[in-house]
């Protein structure tokens, strides 16, 4: 493997469009939406502009740094602990409009949505989540949001609700088994804006899937809008 690759090279190893892996470098920091590095990612070395004499940039991504930022995939600029950012509260407000959330999952003390909360210690995922309607916005970190997940799925089985916060992170094996096969997925159209206790933010484009108890095929549910006026931020 060479040690510089080209997002197109870096698409074919994940087996996923550019398109998918553009998203996937601009939710980690690396690119921006015109397919650019980022200053950061200059500065880090993660990446480099080949000019041509066409005067047309060629990017080319590190090949051993990129990959380990993606599949770290955790908020790499900040020394607080993943689970603690924050949910917006629009989208919580909106979601729980519809659900009435009873319990949350997988919240830290300051953060927590919900009367009934979870934390770190308490641990969320050994809890019997029963007939509960669940609110989890588990940390960002794929090996953890994959058995999130899988606990939602699980939990649906026998009889809960439950609502999971999750990134746009479509080409993992655990995605497609639990959240394609058994889930209601609904994406959110606008970038969701996380903060940290120490009140730093950074916005990632998100999914909500839904487990129903009665859902045995994924379906698309409605897309979620943030409000324009009004509402809490």
């Amino acid at each position: 493997m060479h040690e510089y690759i080209t997002i197109r090279q870096l698409a074919a190893h994940y087996r996923v469009t550019r398109r998918v892996m553009a998203r996937r470098l601009i939710d980690v920091g690396l690119c921006t939406v015109n397919r650019t590095p980022t200053e950061q990612a200059v500065k880090r070395n993660v990446c480099r502009r080949v000019t041509t004499w066409r005067q047309h940039t060629l990017v080319l991504w590190h090949w051993k740094k990129t990959i380990a930022v993606i599949r770290v995939a955790q908020y790499q600029d900040s020394g607080d602990n993943p689970g603690d950012w924050a949910t917006p509260d629009w989208l919580f407000d909106l979601l729980d409009a519809e659900f009435h959330f009873t319990i949350d999952a997988a919240a830290s003390p300051h953060n927590a949505k919900c009367r009934t909360v979870w934390t770190e210690e308490e641990n969320g995922m050994v809890q019997d989540w029963g007939c509960e309607t669940v609110w989890c916005n588990p940390p960002f970190c794929v090996r953890v949001l994959a058995e999130w997940v899988r606990k939602a799925y699980e939990a649906s089985r026998l009889g809960a609700t439950v609502v999971v916060l999750m990134p746009l992170w479509l080409d993992y094996e655990w995605f497609e088994r639990f959240c394609v096969a058994h889930g209601e997925i609904r994406l959110v159209l606008s970038r969701v804006c996380f903060r940290s206790p120490t009140g730093q933010s950074v916005g990632k484009f998100c999914l909500v899937i839904v487990f129903r108890p009665g859902t045995r095929a994924h379906v698309f549910g409605p897309s979620i809008r943030r409000p324009r006026k009004g509402g809490r931020q």
